[in-house]
């Protein structure tokens, strides 16, 4: 069992920084798209695709690393 935990340490870390580039490269798709569009009056193309691909894959990969913790999304709403 020890010998999985030692294996599940790099996978995390792994995940972490992968959510952590495709969280920034989100963040700076939609800065960049807003930029262009009001700005420069002519909206940017590949942002959107990329905005697109990398929120598919936060969503995906920010699941199994919340599954991994074994831990769940939840709105606290009423205590």
């Amino acid at each position: 069992m020890n010998t999985l935990f030692r294996l599940k340490r790099p996978v995390d870390r792994l995940l972490e920084t992968a959510l952590v580039v495709l969280f920034f490269v989100l963040f700076a798709c939609v800065i960049i798209q807003v930029f262009t569009r009001y700005v420069l009056n002519d909206p940017a193309i590949f942002t959107e695709e990329a905005s697109r691909f990398a929120i598919i894959w936060l969503s995906l990969l920010g699941t199994a690393y919340a599954c991994g913790r074994l831990e769940h999304m939840a709105y606290a709403m009423f205590p």
